[in-house]
């Protein structure tokens, strides 16, 4: 009988990437078509992201901000969703005192 093959574990970060040279899922090329429909489409509107946990929305969501702060008079509201999980926000009152404070930036 021979050696018996000894298996490693395999330990992937569940972090989102902030360099598009990480990028192994091509996450840059949906960051890039999102870009153009904010480019292009007539205001107002809304876009939403959705995904399954691990599947790289907030990759996403990274390199389209790093995108759009490029653009000049484009404002990226960033608004934290897991500091505010437990507040139904705009069909309940709201759980605690604390206000909503998006982080505001711009190009």
């Amino acid at each position: 009988m021979g050696k018996e093959e000894v298996l490693k574990p395999i330990y992937l970060s569940d972090l989102a990437i902030e360099q598009i040279e990480e990028d192994e899922f091509k996450h840059a090329e949906i960051a890039d078509v999102i870009k153009q429909i904010v480019l292009e489409c007539p205001m107002p509107f809304t876009i939403g992201l959705f995904g399954s946990w691990g599947t790289g929305k907030t990759t996403v969501s990274n390199f389209l901000r790093k995108s759009l702060l490029s653009v000049k008079n484009i404002a990226v509201i960033t608004f934290d969703v897991w500091k505010f999980e437990q507040r139904n926000i705009g069909t309940q009152p709201p759980y605690s005192k604390e206000p909503i404070q998006p982080t505001v930036e711009s190009g």
